[in-house]
């Protein structure tokens, strides 16, 4: 499965780029370009809609950032990469009164359900920078991207146990399991600094905001007639890394 999720990312990831590299190549775009690639690690934080997955999935998670792109003349560029936050899993407890994302059901008095909740991230984007210089030898720099990214969402809930008098545990939730897996194009932007420590060697410091939140609606996959619905907020993250100047 984790085989399967890495290489449709990279062939995703393959396509989009030498696509973009061939219409930038065809716009005479690539000429005179400082070529650069990195890796960066950083702390990401996605928020959800009340009542549709808020304190139910986990809220952070780690995340890397590969890209690579070029600049022109100090001052444009285009960064294409690919974003990921693994896997991250919590356990969580409906009391009396709470409800699975989406329903309108609340848990009577004397009951409870435990669900082992699931999410993830990955995006494979393409944006344009602009550069602004912040000393007289343009080492160190002020940059912003703007930018479209084919991101995928995917999320599952098991469940684990329940206490709902009169059935067998088994029987007591209809939804035992649900994936809630979508892709979309959606917009990012992304601002931060940049310092060349050498003309071959920098690093990098970025704040990223991922509109996950035109998403919409997300459905269970295994029950798409159900009242069971999630609704994403927006992604902020920080990351710190280095690059190469090729």
């Amino acid at each position: 499965m984790l085989f399967k999720s890495i290489r449709s990312i990279l062939i995703m990831a393959t396509t989009i780029g030498l696509f973009s590299i061939s219409c930038f190549a065809h716009a005479g775009i690539l000429s005179n370009l400082r070529y650069y690639a990195g890796i960066s690690a950083g702390y990401q934080h996605l928020s959800y809609k009340d009542g549709y997955g808020d304190g139910f999935f986990p809220n952070n998670n780690i995340d890397t950032d590969l890209y690579l792109g070029g600049q022109r003349a100090g001052k444009f560029g285009f960064e294409w990469g690919v974003n990921s936050s693994p896997d991250k899993s919590q356990h969580v407890r409906l009391n009396p009164g709470d409800k699975y994302p989406g329903t309108t059901v609340v848990l009577s008095p004397g009951t409870y359900q435990v669900w082992d909740a699931h999410i993830s991230t990955d995006t494979v984007y393409l944006g344009i920078n602009r550069y602004h210089s912040l000393n007289q030898a343009q080492t160190f720099r002020a940059f912003a991207m703007l930018g479209g990214a084919w991101a995928k969402v995917k999320a599952y809930v098991n469940f684990i146990d329940d206490e709902l008098p009169g059935l067998p545990s088994y029987l007591d939730v209809y939804d035992v399991y649900n994936d809630f897996t979508t892709t979309r194009l959606i917009p990012m932007f992304k601002i931060g600094l940049e310092y060349d420590f050498t003309h071959y060697f920098g690093c990098r410091a970025n704040y990223t905001w991922t509109n996950y939140a035109s998403f919409g609606g997300i459905k269970s996959l295994q029950h798409p007639g159900s009242s069971a619905e999630i609704k994403l907020g927006n992604a902020n993250a920080i990351y710190l890394g280095v690059y190469v100047i090729v």
